[in-house]
């Protein structure tokens, strides 16, 4: 069966096996590959082969809606966006569907970079020049922050912090600038430097109510936000082969691409279980590698000893598909986020939008400037005590029985592994010049209300080269001071610890060059580190490092605020 498509009258043929696009000239409009993805929805087709070339999206994601058992290829297709409003790809509603090779990048980037012409005498005002071929620094890239690198390396310089601004101030043809750090930069920062300003707006490929999802050899150029995101997902999830990446060098540019992805390279929140990521490698990301995490949910109400209403500082979300009867329930008493009591799920469901009494607590707990809430219902099997002011996380949710292995993560901005979820295997990775810890798993209740304890992981054989390079790694806001770190975070500081990250073995991975630990653990029990080498790590004291939080880190493999931890073989050099 022969289809016609108006857009560029290309043909769809329907074959034995699923349906193959003819191929189509470069620079086209992406309308073409809607329409092709939309007719094998429409007709349960097994495969589609996407044409070669560049295809432009307009506003709107290519979006693969309702697919069931779906293989798209386009080992040459390469998807442009031309606006940060929407994702390039959306998978929603779908399952069974396999998304291989495709390229996706940004015309204009989501990002500007330039070089420090000057600055001033004490180091916190800097006068900047925006590179040829790049945007201007106008409109939506003017943005009260920056990442700094090297002057003569491609590689985000070592000793820098994060640098957030209290002003910047574009030049009347946007091709250069004033920024005042809000930070101390100690004169980090040097003329010759180049910065980077970027947007954060949306994810390059975005995967929401859909289970057992696969990409394979996707490539990622750039994004306006996270690269990978997952939100609502279910069953057997994989990303394998994949690389983020900066893209060429634009029209018009003797600088390179700085900078790929805004934000994380991969995200996975409120997962029935965790990803598989395996043979992929991410560079030049402007936050962490890879984030699972769940949510932490907290009690406005308490209806009954087995009910409660719970909220969400957001629209209505998909909580009610993701969550099952039967579902693991923990409660939590802040500020140490301790267990206290378990539950199970016996019911889940959206109540309404917040009124604005549920507002205002919304906005305690989470920030002053939120403008909308959700509430929910949880109903459960076991009387708890628990009510306004307490939490509760469900475990099932949080990205759970993942894998991370034999992959690439370098260059990049931030964290490595940032884990909030159990039952994980981290194996056979490599980690080179982070500016923080190369693996961290525990729960970050404080601020983002990321859940939760870690339990049940394997950490093995990782290797970990000049990772914790940025000079807010060991600064007095730091928690995490390990290459490998073992972690909590708590609203307030805490002189007695919970200990509910358990069971997690750290062994036979190699930890070279950081001025952080190599191994540092709280808040955990029965922790095994076993065979693991260490080579030039914390060379130097680190006085004040995690003193907002009542840290402190002096040894190579740094254990305090936990039980049962034994080492045993490691080497120290």
């Amino acid at each position: 069966m022969q289809i016609s498509i108006v857009h560029h009258l290309s043909l769809l043929c329907c074959m034995l096996m699923g349906m193959l696009v003819s191929d189509v000239q470069a620079q086209q409009n992406a309308q073409i590959l809607q329409d092709a993805v939309d007719q094998a929805v429409a007709t349960n087709a097994s495969l589609l082969q996407l044409p070669d070339g560049d295809f432009v999206l307009g506003s709107e994601a290519l979006r693969v809606d309702g697919a069931e058992n779906l293989t798209v290829v386009g080992m040459n297709t390469k998807v442009i966006a031309s606006t940060c409003d929407d994702s390039y790809l959306k998978i929603v509603n779908s399952g069974n569907v396999v998304v291989r090779g495709l390229t996706f990048d940004m015309n204009p980037l989501p990002f500007t970079q330039g070089t420090i012409t000057a600055v001033s005498t004490d180091g916190q005002t800097l006068t900047l020049s925006i590179h040829d071929g790049y945007p201007s620094l106008a409109g939506e890239y003017v943005v009260k922050r920056f990442h700094v690198f090297s002057a003569s390396e491609h590689r985000f310089k070592p000793g820098t912090p994060d640098v957030y601004l209290s002003s910047i101030t574009p030049t009347e043809n946007g091709r250069g600038g004033v920024a005042v750090s809000a930070v101390a930069l100690n004169h980090s920062v040097a003329v010759g430097d180049r910065v980077v300003f970027n947007i954060r707006k949306r994810a390059g490929v975005h995967i929401q109510t859909s289970e057992n999802i696969t990409l394979d050899q996707v490539t990622l150029l750039t994004a306006p936000g996270l690269g990978f995101m997952g939100r609502f997902i279910r069953g057997d999830n994989r990303v394998t082969n994949c690389v983020i990446k900066p893209g060429p060098t634009p029209v018009g540019a003797t600088q390179p691409r700085l900078l790929s992805t805004s934000a994380d390279g991969l995200n996975f929140a409120y997962a029935r279980q965790g990803p598989i990521v395996s043979n992929c490698d991410f560079s030049f990301m402007g936050d962490d590698s890879i984030n699972l995490h769940g949510v932490t949910f907290p009690i406005l109400q308490r209806e009954s000893d087995t009910q409660v209403l719970v909220a969400r500082p957001y629209g209505q979300e998909s909580f009610d598909w993701l969550i099952q009867s039967g579902d693991k329930i923990r409660f939590m008493q802040s500020p140490a986020f301790q267990i206290v009591n378990n539950s199970n799920a016996t019911n889940f469901e959206y109540v309404g939008p917040a009124n604005e009494e549920q507002l205002e607590q919304i906005r305690q707990i989470w920030s002053p400037s939120k403008t909308k809430g959700s509430i929910y219902r949880l109903s459960f099997d076991k009387p708890a005590t628990q009510g306004i002011g307490d939490f509760l996380d469900i475990p099932i949710i949080s990205a759970s029985q993942f894998q991370i292995v034999d992959n690439y993560f370098h260059d990049h901005r931030a964290r490595g592994l940032r884990i909030m979820a159990s039952d994980g295997l981290i194996a056979r990775n490599r980690f080179e010049r982070l500016k923080s810890a190369g693996i961290s798993a525990g729960p970050e209740y404080e601020y983002w209300r990321e859940a939760g304890w870690a339990e049940n992981l394997v950490i093995d054989n990782n290797t970990l080269i000049q990772v914790g390079q940025g000079s807010d790694a060991v600064q007095s806001h730091a928690y995490v001071l390990g290459g490998i770190s073992i972690f909590f975070r708590s609203e307030l500081q805490l002189d007695n610890w919970p200990v509910n990250n358990s069971n997690i073995r750290i062994t036979n991975n190699q930890i070279e060059d950081t001025q952080l630990a190599g191994i540092f653990v709280r808040a955990a029990q029965q922790v095994r580190i076993q065979n693991n080498q260490l080579v030039n790590v914390i060379p130097n004291p680190l006085p004040g490092a995690g003193s907002n939080y009542h840290l402190s880190v002096s040894q190579p493999i740094d254990v305090d605020q936990s039980c049962d931890v034994k080492t045993s073989d490691n080497t120290i050099e």
